[in-house]
C-alpha cells in the first residue's frame, strides 16, 4: 500500500493509459507546467469505470478541481479527473509533506509530463521527508482536526438530523486517514471511496472496522434507490447557472460549482456507483453517493453567497444547511433528506448513537497511533457546537 509506484503492474497501465495523458496534456496546453498520474490508475471497487486522476501544478493560487470528457475519431471517450495545485508549492517541499491528502496524492502520483524535473524532483524530497516525526504529527492533526469540524456542524443540524449523520461519515473518513498514515499507507481520496483503505486497515491494524461503519452510518440501504432522487435533486440544482463571481470568491469555488453542477459528471458518478453494486460493496456505493448529494446541495447556497457578494468554500458550510435550503431550494429537501438517511427517518437518537461509536473510533485510533510511537496532538473534544447559553439576570 506504501510503495504503489514502480511496479510491473503499474508500469503495464501507464503504457495503456497513454494515450489519455497525451491527449489531456494537449488540452491543458502551456498553463500546466507539470502533470502527474495517480496510480494505480483503475480504480479496485469500479476498474471499469475509472477514470484517470491527473495532478497538474501550474499558475493557480489555490486546488482548483476540474472535469475532461476527452472525444476523438480515434479511441474511445477518456474520463480524466484534473487536480490543479499551485507550481510555487513545489517550492516548498515540507508544505507539501505537511498538507494531508495533498502529500498522499503527491506521493501516490508519478509524473508523465515534467519537461524540466522539477516535479518529480521535489516529490522524491516530499517522499523523504513524510515520515518525520514532526511532520507526520502535523499531517495527522489536520485529519483529526478535519474529524473535529464536521462533528461540530453536528450543533447546527439537529433540525435535519440525516445531515447531522453525514457530517459523521465524514469524521469517521478522518479517522480512516489518520490510521492509514499511521501504517505508513496513502489514501488520496479517502473521503469518497474509503473502503479499499479500511481493509487494509483491518489487515495490518487487526481491527474490524468495516460492519461498525456499515450498520452506524445506515450504509445498509439499497444505493439503486437513490439513483432517481439524486436526478431529481440535480434537475432542480442545475437550474443555478453559474453565477457572475464577485472578485473576492476564492477560484478553487468557482472551480468546483462548474465541476459538481456538470450533468456528465453525475452520469459518470452514477455508473461508478453502479459497477460498485454490481461487484457485491453496496455499502461503499451509498457512501459515495451521499457524498454527491451534499455536493449537490450546496450549488443553490453557494450561488446566493455569490449574490451577496461572500466569499465561501464550496464544501464547508458558511451557516446552517437546511434554513438555507428552506430558503433558496425548499424542493430538494425531501430527496436530499432520503438519500442520506434511507427509507426510514434518521432521529436525534440515531445521531447520538453513531457519534457515541464515533467517539469509540476516535479514541481507539489515538490509542493506536501513540502505541506505534507517533506523536498524536491531544487536540479539541469532538463535540457538537453549543451555542454559549445566556447569562440568567441577577
Amino acid at each position: 500500500m506504501i510503495e504503489p509506484f514502480e511496479s510491473e503492474a503499474n508500469s503495464q497501465e501507464l503504457w495503456a493509459a497513454e494515450s489519455v495523458f497525451g491527449r489531456a496534456i494537449a488540452h491543458l496546453g502551456s498553463a500546466a507546467e507539470a502533470v502527474l498520474v495517480r496510480t494505480p490508475i483503475a480504480e479496485p471497487l469500479s476498474p471499469s469505470t475509472s477514470d484517470v486522476d491527473l495532478l497538474v501544478f501550474g499558475q493557480v493560487d489555490d486546488l482548483c478541481p476540474q472535469r475532461l470528457f476527452l472525444s476523438d475519431r480515434l479511441s474511445s471517450r477518456a474520463v480524466v479527473d484534473v487536480t490543479w495545485y499551485p507550481v510555487t508549492s513545489l517550492g516548498d517541499p515540507p508544505f507539501l509533506a505537511r498538507a494531508g491528502l495533498v502529500a498522499h496524492r503527491l506521493l501516490s502520483s508519478v509524473p508523465v509530463f515534467d519537461p524540466t524535473g522539477r516535479a518529480g524532483a521535489q516529490r522524491e524530497v516530499v517522499r523523504e521527508l513524510m515520515y518525520q516525526p514532526h511532520i507526520q504529527a502535523q499531517r495527522i492533526a489536520s485529519f483529526l482536526h478535519m474529524g473535529y469540524l464536521t462533528v461540530r456542524e453536528i450543533g447546527i443540524t439537529w433540525n435535519f438530523p440525516a445531515l447531522a449523520r453525514f457530517w459523521l461519515q465524514m469524521a469517521y473518513a478522518a479517522c480512516v486517514a489518520a490510521i492509514c498514515d499511521g501504517i505508513g499507507g496513502l489514501c488520496p481520496n479517502v473521503y469518497t471511496r474509503p473502503f479499499g483503505y479500511v481493509e487494509h486497515i483491518e489487515r495490518d491494524a487487526g481491527t474490524s472496522l468495516r460492519q461498525p461503519l456499515v450498520t452506524t452510518l445506515g450504509l445498509d440501504s439499497d444505493p439503486l434507490d437513490l439513483i432517481d432522487p439524486l436526478r431529481r435533486i440535480h434537475r432542480v440544482v442545475s437550474r443555478f447557472r453559474e453565477p457572475d463571481w464577485s472578485p473576492n470568491m476564492p477560484a478553487a469555488t468557482r472551480a468546483e460549482y462548474r465541476y459538481f453542477v456538470s450533468g456528465d459528471e453525475l452520469d459518470w458518478r452514477m455508473g461508478v456507483a453502479r459497477e460498485m453494486v454490481e461487484r457485491g460493496d453496496s455499502a461503499a456505493a451509498v457512501w459515495y453517493l451521499r457524498f454527491w448529494a451534499y455536493s449537490l446541495a450546496r450549488i443553490p447556497i453557494v450561488w446566493n453567497r455569490a449574490q451577496e457578494g461572500l466569499s465561501v468554500s464550496f464544501l464547508r458550510p458558511e451557516r446552517a444547511v437546511r434554513p438555507d435550503l428552506e430558503r433558496h431550494c425548499p424542493d430538494i429537501l425531501d430527496d436530499f433528506a432520503y438519500v442520506l438517511g434511507g427509507e426510514r427517518p434518521v432521529t436525534p437518537a440515531d445521531v447520538n448513537d453513531s457519534l457515541a461509536e464515533l467517539h469509540r473510533l476516535r479514541d481507539w485510533t489515538v490509542q493506536f497511533l501513540s502505541r506505534r510511537g507517533l506523536q498524536v496532538p491531544e487536540g479539541k473534544a469532538w463535540r457538537p457546537f453549543e451555542r454559549p447559553s445566556k447569562a440568567m439576570p441577577v
